[in-house]
């Protein structure tokens, strides 16, 4: 996981600056934006003059145009890579804000200075727009910084997949198994989420009772961490019988609606029976 931050924080830097450096070099070759733009439209008059739209296309286009990133398999396999979903969200959003704030205005700077390179003629590729910018206009050391950002992001790219894939294995192989085999362990009673009578389905959760004396061969055992935020609840006693009291209690511990919801049921049905 740190290395794929790392790698997409030294990618996305070394992008934003050639993006932010080339609309610098597009302006200062010729004389601003406003030099710049009308002396594009001189040359090529029909770069302006297109079909006019209804408005509503214009802000629908440019929304599939700001959002398409968010689902491109790169950016998901980022996403996957994130650490929690609070992160994988802020991410996506810091990312898609830079994406448009650099890309809107410096792909206009960058295809006028190609117009006016060009004479207005047409392009062979259009898509070797930014490339005869690089070669042309830019001096050689910004062109190498661009075809290095074009690498990093291939690698950045890939490595984001492969620890997604690997991810994807553990959690739905390895992880489920270790839970499975840690439920059945005769070191645990099985109580709250998963215990029966509970009403609810553990999943992946794993609550119940240790002795102190096995916890710390439980926790070397299955390569446990202490997190907030773990699937994994140890309570510490010996405990030979789990009773609804308890379970409704374990359950309110949890603090979630259908926890709360069981818990209540149970403290329900205990009182119910009482004369």
């Amino acid at each position: 996981m740190r290395a794929v931050t790392l790698t997409d924080f030294v990618q996305g830097l070394l992008m934003i600056s050639v993006v932010v450096l080339c609309g610098g070099f597009a302006l200062g070759a010729n004389s601003g934006a406003a030099t710049l733009y009308d002396l594009a439209i001189t040359l090529r008059p029909q770069w302006e003059g297109t079909e006019a739209f209804p408005l509503a296309s214009y802000i629908g286009a440019f929304v599939i145009w700001a959002t398409v990133n968010a689902v491109l398999p790169h950016t998901v396999m980022r996403i996957f890579a994130a650490k929690n979903e609070r992160q994988g969200r802020a991410s996506l959003a810091i990312g898609l804000g830079l994406y448009v704030l650099t890309a809107v205005v410096t792909t206009v700077f960058v295809v006028a200075a190609v117009v006016v390179l060009q004479g207005g003629e047409d392009l062979e590729a259009p898509d070797s727009t930014f490339l005869i910018f690089l070669a042309q206009q830019t001096p050689t050391w910004l062109a190498g910084l661009a075809f290095a950002g074009i690498f990093a992001a291939v690698m950045s790219s890939v490595s984001a997949m492969l620890l997604a894939l690997g991810g994807a294995f553990a959690y739905d192989q390895a992880h489920l198994d270790d839970v499975a085999d840690l439920r059945a362990d005769p070191r645990v009673t099985i109580s709250g989420v998963g215990a029966a009578g509970s009403g609810m389905s553990a999943e992946d959760v794993v609550e119940g009772y240790v002795e102190p004396t096995a916890v710390d061969k439980l926790v070397r055992d299955y390569v446990l961490k202490e997190r907030r935020d773990g699937n994994v609840r140890f309570r510490i006693g010996q405990v030979r019988q789990i009773g609804k009291a308890a379970i409704a209690a374990e359950l309110a511990d949890w603090g979630r609606v259908r926890e709360l919801r069981e818990a209540d049921r149970l403290i329900r049905e205990l009182l119910s029976k009482v004369p």
